[in-house]
């Protein structure tokens, strides 16, 4: 959200912090009556720019093991929970991890 707001500073990140708690602490109980289908959309909509189309696309370029591990995790994670998703990544991303020994 910074970025998007166009933020330079660190201050943004305690405005936000605060402004977050104040409205969980106070409108909290607002939210209790939001159907779960509702309080998802918000979620995805604060989080579709985390998602970057272009970056897996150059990943795809330079590497496939390393787009077959990111596209893997991300439906890991999406089609499960993240505790079950990042292991799975992180299990899948080991072996490529090591340099060859062959040189």
């Amino acid at each position: 959200m910074n970025h998007n707001a166009s933020c330079k500073t660190a201050m943004s990140n305690i405005v936000m912090a605060l402004t977050v708690m104040i409205t969980l602490l106070f409108l909290m109980p607002l939210f209790a009556y939001t159907p779960n289908v509702v309080l998802a959309a918000i979620i995805i909509v604060a989080v579709i720019d985390l998602i970057g189309v272009p970056t897996a696309f150059q990943i795809w370029k330079l590497d496939k093991v390393d787009f077959v591990v990111c596209l893997s995790s991300f439906l890991g994670v999406i089609s499960s929970q993240s505790k079950r998703g990042l292991p799975s990544r992180l299990s899948m991303d080991l072996p490529n991890s090591y340099p060859d020994d062959k040189a």
